[in-house]
């Protein structure tokens, strides 16, 4: 079904509208594959919705910069609905610090598209607070990375324990062994720590 929809935004034939639907779509449910070949829509005299849908499906799933920077480009329209719906696109792509003072103007308007402003500034706002209050990021690779970094550490401490262990007398059992041997054994002259 994503094909389909990448077909559809592919097609000039099909109206603007049902592309920029289609594009949405596959922003909101595709994988990195999905994007494959919808930058070349960026190159393209098309609609600049229909381009702004399109960017952000290249950026957030492909990681194509060529995305952000159409978006970034269509910051500067003369259109006022073009621009706004640049910045909205670019805070969903987690680019609000671009765009800020535009979505704040925007968050005071009465309309669905002060609504999306309003969420995408409190979402940074929360954002920012977790990173300040508990140390968390938003990048999944940053969080994979500092889970590795602390599976790494465990292990590496666990190994120095070890290592500690063998040259302050050994493993625990073996030390446990060698003092049933020493109470137990008949000979005391061969339970010598040496002998053992």
């Amino acid at each position: 079904a994503l094909d389909i929809l990448r077909k559809l935004v592919l097609d000039s034939r099909v109206n603007a509208a049902a592309r920029v639907s289609a594009a949405e779509l596959l922003s909101a449910r595709g994988k990195r594959d999905d994007a494959q070949g919808l930058d070349s829509i960026l190159d393209q005299p098309e609609e600049p919705l229909l381009k702004i849908a399109v960017a952000r499906v290249v950026w957030s799933l492909g990681r194509n910069r060529k995305g952000t920077d159409v978006l970034k480009g269509y910051l500067k329209s003369d259109d006022p609905n073009v621009r706004s719906e640049a910045a909205l696109a670019l805070g969903e792509v987690n680019n609000v610090e671009a765009v800020k003072d535009v979505l704040t103007d925007m968050a005071n308007e009465p309309t669905p598209r002060g609504n999306r402003a309003r969420l995408l500034l409190d979402r940074e706002e929360l954002y920012r607070q977790l990173e300040t209050s508990s140390g968390l990021e938003r990048d999944p690779f940053v969080q994979q990375l500092k889970e590795k970094i602390a599976e790494l550490e465990s292990e590496r401490d666990k190994l120095r324990e070890i290592a500690a262990r063998k040259s302050s007398g050994g493993d625990p059992l073996l030390t446990e062994l060698q003092q049933l041997i020493q109470k137990f054994f008949i000979n005391e002259a061969r339970t010598k720590e040496e002998e053992l």
